[in-house]
């Protein structure tokens, strides 16, 4: 997949999205580690799901919505069983059909499946902020409007809770 990676405008965007919150493993499907689903949540509120199967046969691989990780704006909660998405395929191109509590799909030999999910609604989800925490005296100085958290903070919107945990100016 490397070079269709580096041409894939879609891809790119999930790896350049400024949000900035890092993806990470949110389980290993039935325990085996060679059969993992990573997420990352988007700026936009939808999630980026990737379903890695290292394995040397074909695998039928599931991502639960209860373990992937909270969004933010517009949806700003915890992802569950009743969460209902629209999926889309990122390799294709294309929409797939709607979940509803998971996303499954069949990985082929040392591929990964990547989608974006959106939540269809956002009474589908427990509605929390995301709290993010600016760490260090480089990002944080400065007071009131002009210091790094609080212009983050209105970027971000609603959806977010950013706090200074720095030394500030």
């Amino acid at each position: 997949h490397s070079a269709r990676w580096h041409r894939n405008k879609e891809l790119i965007a999930i790896d350049q999205d400024p949000l900035g919150i890092v993806g990470g493993l949110t389980e290993e499907v039935n325990g085996d580690e060679e059969l993992q689903v990573w997420a990352r949540p988007l700026v936009d509120g939808t999630l980026a799901v990737a379903l890695f199967n290292s394995k040397n046969e074909s695998a039928s691989m599931s991502a639960d919505f209860g373990k992937l990780p909270p969004t933010a704006k517009p949806y700003g909660g915890k992802w569950g069983a009743a969460t209902h998405a629209s999926v889309r395929d990122l390799w294709a191109h294309k929409a797939l059909a709607d979940a509803t509590g998971r996303f499954s799909a069949t990985v082929a030999p040392h591929e990964t499946v990547v989608v974006k999910l959106a939540a269809k609604t956002d009474d589908s989800i427990e509605a929390k902020p995301i709290t993010i925490s600016c760490v260090g005296d480089s990002i944080t100085v400065a007071d009131g409007d002009q210091c790094y958290p609080s212009q983050l903070g209105r970027l971000l919107g609603a959806g977010y809770n950013v706090t200074n945990r720095g030394v500030s100016g």
